[in-house]
């Protein structure tokens, strides 16, 4: 079973996201912070982490750049979940950074985002 590690500030879409994939058999660990990320990132060594970008104490952007630069995280792929684009301006994100490629828009279809995240994960 695949862990994905889903960092929101909003405690609906947190639940409502955990919920979701628990449902396709995903294994969900949940952060409120990018601060509390890259600890659960350190610690659990996710298959994957979903991320919004808007949050208080440390932002997604942030929490990245840190989990990037850590031999120990570095590897972890990271899909950020955010209403800070468009859906029309998710393609923007490629244009960021060459390893900031995945960009999902809020709101976004169950399928779309269990389609996306498979991807990520070669299933």
């Amino acid at each position: 079973m695949k862990t994905i590690l889903v960092v929101d500030d909003d405690p609906v879409d947190l639940k409502l996201i955990s919920d979701t994939l628990e449902k396709f058999q995903y294994k969900i660990v949940t952060a409120d912070n990018g601060l509390d990320s890259i600890a659960k990132a350190r610690d659990i060594r996710p298959d994957l982490i979903l991320m919004d970008i808007l949050m208080p104490e440390m932002d997604g952007t942030e929490a990245y750049s840190l989990i990037k630069a850590d031999p120990e995280t570095e590897d972890i792929p990271v899909l950020f979940l955010t209403c800070a684009l468009s859906k029309d301006e998710e393609h923007l994100g490629a244009n960021i950074e060459e390893s900031f490629f995945n960009v999902l828009a809020k709101p976004f279809k169950t399928s779309e985002l269990v389609a996306r995240i498979r991807d990520i994960l070669g299933e």
